[in-house]
């Protein structure tokens, strides 16, 4: 898979379809904010999170209590169980806190920039069945990080990362 990924990053191929996007003229993930269309890989606007559903439809909410009441869930403080089940879920924060991006499990892959994700994941957690995977795509091999079924990082500044410091700041991309 990964000589695949390697392929279709250096021939430009990687569709950004799955990003919740009309057309290839178009970069980043179009979501639904306050009434409005916004572009993720610009700016969130004061969303605290965003979900991707598993239509394709990208929705963002101000407050992390009004997703979680969007889920069907309880309100509280943050924390991974705010994580949508069968989604993957990543944080700009440590210990599951600050901006929360939300992917379903039926995408082959996602880049993080079309999100304006890219480089701050800090905590991950995989509430699938599935096993995921995040690339730092700065290096020519592809260094990986793989995320199994049930799995939470709450500080991605714990894991080393192959080519010196952690794994803070660095998923690029993310395969499901």
């Amino acid at each position: 898979m990964l000589l695949g990924l390697t392929a279709a990053l250096a021939a430009g191929g990687v569709s950004t379809a799955a990003a919740g996007q009309d057309s290839a003229e178009e970069t980043g993930a179009l979501a639904q904010y306050e009434g409005k269309t916004i572009n993720l890989a610009e700016s969130w606007e004061g969303a605290d999170v965003c979900r991707q559903q598993a239509s394709g439809e990208l929705n963002c909410w101000d407050e992390a209590d009004e997703a979680l009441t969007a889920a069907g869930s309880e309100v509280g403080i943050q924390a991974a169980s705010d994580c949508t089940a069968s989604y993957f879920c990543l944080w700009d924060g440590a210990n599951f806190t600050g901006a929360r991006l939300e992917l379903p499990m039926d995408t082959f892959l996602d880049l993080l920039s079309n999100y304006g994700f890219e480089d701050r994941a800090s905590s991950v957690y995989n509430r699938s069945v599935y096993f995921a995977q995040l690339f730092d795509n700065d290096y020519s091999d592809f260094p990986s990080l793989a995320v199994a079924p049930g799995s939470q990082y709450s500080d991605l500044n714990t894991l080393s990362h192959p080519y010196g410091g952690t794994w803070n700041d660095r998923a690029d991309l993310a395969i499901f």
